[in-house]
């Protein structure tokens, strides 16, 4: 399934970030981590009460939001409903918690997204739209 390798090609990408093994030279500092952004990426900071934004890649067809701190909470988290899947896990000595997340945008555009979170760094949380499109109509 496309979605599927995309959201685990996104996985990897978001893990290696965190972790720092991304092969590349330049660190974007978020307090708690430091993340190593692949040659093609670039970072802008957003505004809001936590340290937040995107890494998005030169052509801005990949962008990565990120939210840090306390006051940021849980992206990715168990949810009773909209959820395709959670998972939580430990890649070098990091732990992890990830979800794919479902929502209906209007004007009736279903939205995927996965979320990957870093509870012990603050949390750290990143985010990216997988999948978006429109719903079928009744009618049709």
């Amino acid at each position: 399934m496309q979605v599927l390798a995309r959201c685990i090609l996104l996985i990897v990408l978001l893990v290696s970030a965190a972790c720092g093994t991304a092969s590349q030279s330049r660190e974007l500092d978020l307090l708690d981590a430091v993340v190593t952004l692949p040659q093609e990426f670039i970072h802008e900071w957003g505004v809001g009460d936590t340290p937040c934004g995107k890494l998005l890649s030169q052509d801005a067809k990949a962008v990565i939001e990120f939210d840090l701190g306390f006051y940021a909470g849980t992206y990715a988290h168990l949810r009773q409903e909209g959820q395709g899947w959670f998972r939580k896990s430990v890649i070098d000595g990091i732990p992890y918690q990830a979800s794919l997340d479902t929502r209906i945008s209007n004007p009736g555009v279903l939205v995927k997204s996965l979320y990957v979170t870093f509870p012990d760094f603050g949390p750290a949380n990143f985010w990216s739209e997988v999948e978006s499109r429109p719903l079928k109509s009744a009618a049709a």
